[in-house]
């Protein structure tokens, strides 16, 4: 979801070369810029991109003194800086206000530097940061009751009501109703298991 709704456009992309960054230099000293900038007026708020657990964090001086990273469930973590105001820590839901756009830092405007991180926790390096378009493009990933009614009835074509399932770990063959083998499994899928 992109975290800066009222501004979508991303200014300065991630990877692009230029001898203010310093991760994976080429040969001429210009490294790659490590997130996705969206400039937009002070204030202009920022959201949660994905779901997960709001933290403060601080990553250095460089991205100011408002920082966030919101921890999500699949094992990594999107990182906002530049912010002049955050939200307290705690829960954030996808679309929810986490901050505003502000200028602390080593910034030339307001800007939101958004990027994406292979952990969940742990220190800012050249070797954690990931393009962040995956974050950026992240629309949910629950199924409605809508999904679920057209599964089941693909799945009921082939499956019988009850099936026999052996259980991981124990070997051990146990009978189970469809529907709960199907949402153990989309558990087991939406949660990288």
């Amino acid at each position: 979801m992109i975290p800066v709704p009222d501004q979508p456009t991303i200014d300065t992309p991630y990877g692009r070369r230029g001898s203010y960054w310093s991760c994976d230099e080429d040969a001429h000293g210009n490294g790659i810029h490590t997130g996705a900038d969206y400039a937009a007026p002070a204030g202009t708020k920022v959201i949660a991109a994905r779901p997960g657990t709001l933290a403060h964090c601080n990553h250095g001086s460089a991205f100011g003194s408002h920082q966030v990273e919101v921890r999500c469930p699949d094992g990594t973590r999107d990182f906002y800086a530049h912010m002049r105001a955050r939200r307290n820590p705690g829960p954030v839901e996808a679309g929810q206000k986490i901050g505003e756009v502000g200028s602390e830092g080593n910034a030339t405007g307001p800007h939101l530097h958004f990027e994406r991180h292979a952990t969940t926790t742990g220190g800012w390096s050249c070797g954690v940061v990931r393009d962040p378009q995956p974050s950026i493009d992240w629309e949910g990933d629950e199924m409605t009751e809508d999904d679920w009614d057209r599964m089941e009835a693909l799945i009921a074509k082939v499956w019988e009501d009850k099936m026999t399932v052996t259980q991981p770990g124990t070997g051990e063959d146990v009978a189970k109703a469809r529907q709960q083998v199907l949402r153990e499994t989309w558990q087991k899928v939406t949660k990288g298991l």
